[in-house]
């Protein structure tokens, strides 16, 4: 396959993961969304590009960038099942700005 056909076949499977992630996901008033399709053990996942993703990780490395294998997401909105880039904090910066004993919240 030519690399032309290559790019644009991965960009095919970009726009289908795009279009399937909103037919998959449900918003409440408080921004959260919330994953309807496949879960295992309570994560939203989905195959992209013939490889099961966690929907939580792949979203946020695609608004904010790459993210070390060794970090991990968490909600600071405080729902479990949230998929929302926006609601997400990397342990490191979870742990740098609150207290693990306290509850965070999202920046005003």
């Amino acid at each position: 396959m030519s690399q032309a056909n290559e790019d644009l076949a991965y960009k095919f499977q970009l726009e289908d993961a795009k279009r399937r992630i909103k037919e998959g996901i449900e918003i409440d008033a408080a921004g959260c969304w919330f994953w309807k399709k496949l879960t295992v053990n309570g994560s939203a996942v989905m195959n992209i590009h013939g490889k099961r993703v966690h929907l939580r990780r792949y979203l946020y490395i695609s608004k904010y960038g790459a993210l070390p294998a060794t970090e991990r997401l968490i909600t600071a909105c405080g729902h479990k099942g949230c998929i929302n880039p926006g609601h997400q904090l990397s342990h490191t910066h979870f742990m740098a700005e609150i207290s693990p004993y306290s509850h965070p919240k999202l920046p005003q």
